[in-house]
């Protein structure tokens, strides 16, 4: 009986520290998911709670290869919707793209992919998208998409393009888009652009937002 009491002690004492130590790494846990929830909410970038699917697509890089949803894979990324006509919004976004990677090299950070999507497949040829973002920076990508394919990223990532006008314009934003490693949508950069801030929030995205 006595041999009995004692097994049903040790138990007893055994899951008591399981527990107490269950309990003591998920606190923890959670703590540092608040912290980190508070760092990023935070931010001018706006960080969605759950990483948005991209829906698998083709087009075509401005050197002539296929560009898909895989090419968005295993690094981050910024990307932003605009075409080589733009006469003010987008040579002054992608200049603050510019900025950004050379604050994020001064700082020694990973650098993100930045990706400008056409969204004139009309008038953007390949070779002029080529021209247009390696004159800001040789190491930007350009990708010309079919009118169809642009109207599926448009939805997929939520990009306002108003391409119904017949103008030489056409409506659209300067949000930059976040894409995680995944090839997943993991927030956006809202107007006005500072090239420092989003340096730094794109350190801070980039460390804390593992995937």
């Amino acid at each position: 009986m006595e041999k009995t009491t004692k097994t049903a002690l040790r138990l007893v004492l055994l899951v008591s520290v399981i527990f107490t130590a269950w309990f003591a790494i998920n606190f923890k846990l959670s703590a540092n998911e608040h912290a980190r929830q508070q760092q990023l909410g935070n931010l001018h970038a706006t960080i969605y709670p759950t990483p948005r699917e991209i829906k698998p697509f083709q087009a075509r890089s401005d050197e002539g290869q296929a560009f898909t949803q895989q090419s968005l894979k295993g690094h981050w990324s910024l990307v932003f919707f605009g075409f080589t006509h733009c006469p003010y919004l987008c040579p002054t976004t992608m200049r603050t793209l510019d900025a950004v990677r050379d604050q994020m090299k001064l700082q020694s950070q990973p650098l993100p992919q930045i990706v400008f999507i056409s969204i004139d497949p009309k008038r953007d040829s390949i070779t002029s998208i080529h021209r247009y973002v390696r004159g800001f920076n040789p190491s930007f990508i350009g990708v010309r998409p079919s009118q169809q394919t642009l109207h599926e990223l448009a939805r997929s990532f939520q990009a306002i393009v108003d391409a119904s006008d017949v103008d030489d314009n056409i409506n659209h934003s300067a949000t930059l888009f976040i894409v995680n490693p995944k090839a997943q949508l993991a927030g956006v950069f809202h107007t006005p652009h500072d090239p420092k801030v989003i340096a730094s929030e794109m350190r801070l995205i980039q460390a804390k937002l593992t995937v």
